[in-house]
């Protein structure tokens, strides 16, 4: 991986690094054209302000070989620009983020000159409104790395681009130097609209605006990604326009006939030909959606088997899915295998439908296959 010059403050003369571990510092920081390092020794904490999201603390620091993924622990009061020591010893690298701190191991050399460092993430998070087909404002998120290619992510049914794994995953491709757009699809999140159940279609082209949006400012989206609904919605993305060269399917659903009778009971279709609509209730019983005979049969009509046959056999998918998916069964990750003709499966095993403890293995399953992407993306012009 390569990455701009280490730059580092006049050191102390009784805690001057060996030059020759420098480089294997520099190699472990993300790839980006410009990377502010700050050195201090005296075993000093990190300060609590000048730092940004994606920030790295390198506590107790030697010299540093290689970084492995250690653990990613839940820090709901981290706040943007906090860097946190999160109490470690030598060695250990902790990455701000607004609801999470990424915590790495570090092997390390005989040299304890460098307590700690930080880095400037390369990425930068910028929000972004755009309009789709029906005049309503998407909002979305952009990790922007500086590369030319990027990949958007698409959220499941009732959640939103701050879903717990799409920003880990744009946490993780951006690491990778990748640049990310995650967005509230209309009538989720921050966007405009009014939710509806189903809506596949309008869906779909929410994400076709999305893609035309950064191809009118000469960005190539590389990749689509979807979990659950949104898995859907990225297959019949590619299914109707042949634009994408890699689509990512995460735990979406093969027949949406299915599912349906857990959440709305056996005699759906005869309470929405009598009233017209269901009314959705949380466990507390409040109002949480409305289900109407329109929006029902959409679903029903929407035919995933037709639409991945029609995805262009150039197009590379991905499926992944978690051997102990409850909502979703991982049985509908082999019907998409069978029948899409470029297509590689990757099963997670033990993880859940949210891959609540899991996330490191689902982004391990999907970043080697976006880098291929990516890099073949460099010679794709679409």
């Amino acid at each position: 991986m390569s990455s701009s010059p280490l730059h580092l403050p006049p050191p102390n003369p009784k805690h001057q690094p060996p030059p020759h571990r420098l480089p294997a510092f520099t190699a472990c920081l993300p790839a980006s054209g410009r990377t502010n390092v700050v050195a201090r020794s005296g075993r000093r904490r990190p300060p609590k302000s000048g730092a940004a999201t994606g920030d790295v603390a390198l506590l107790n620091l030697g010299g540093v070989a290689q970084l492995q993924l250690w653990r990613r622990r839940r820090c709901p009061h981290l706040r943007d620009g906090d860097v946190a020591p999160l109490g470690g010893g030598d060695g250990e690298l902790a990455v701000a983020h607004p609801r999470y701190i990424h915590t790495y191991a570090a092997t390390r050399s005989n040299s304890e000159d460098i307590d700690f460092a930080i880095a400037q993430n390369p990425a930068m998070q910028q929000k972004i409104t755009l309009q789709n087909k029906r005049g309503e404002k998407l909002v979305g998120i952009l990790h922007e790395t500086g590369s030319a290619n990027l990949v958007v992510l698409c959220h499941g049914f009732r959640s939103s681009k701050d879903d717990d794994i799409m920003v880990n995953l744009a946490a993780a491709l951006e690491t990778e130097g990748i640049s990310v757009f995650r967005f509230d699809f209309s009538g989720n999140g921050e966007s405009e609209g009014s939710f509806q159940f189903g809506n596949y279609i309008s869906e779909t082209e929410d994400l076709r605006s999305v893609v035309e949006y950064f191809r009118g400012i000469n960005r190539l989206t590389v990749a689509v990604l979807g979990h659950s609904k949104g898995g859907d919605v990225v297959l019949l993305y590619a299914s109707r326009y042949h634009d994408t060269p890699a689509v990512i399917n995460v735990s979406g659903r093969y027949d949406l006939k299915r599912g349906i009778e857990e959440r709305l009971g056996k005699n759906f279709l005869e309470r929405l030909k009598k009233d017209g609509h269901i009314d959705v209730k949380t466990r507390r019983g409040e109002g949480a959606y409305q289900v109407t005979e329109e929006s029902m049969m959409e679903r029903l009509n929407t035919n995933m088997h037709e639409a991945c046959l029609s995805i262009d056999k150039k197009c590379r998918v991905l499926t992944v899915h978690g051997s102990a998916d409850e909502v979703i069964p991982v049985e509908d990750a082999g019907e998409f295998a069978k029948i899409i003709p470029n297509h590689k499966l990757q099963i997670v095993e033990g993880a859940n439908h949210g891959y609540s403890s899991h996330q490191d293995e689902l982004a391990s399953a999907i970043l080697p296959f976006v880098k291929e992407c990516m890099q073949h993306g460099e010679d794709v012009s679409i």
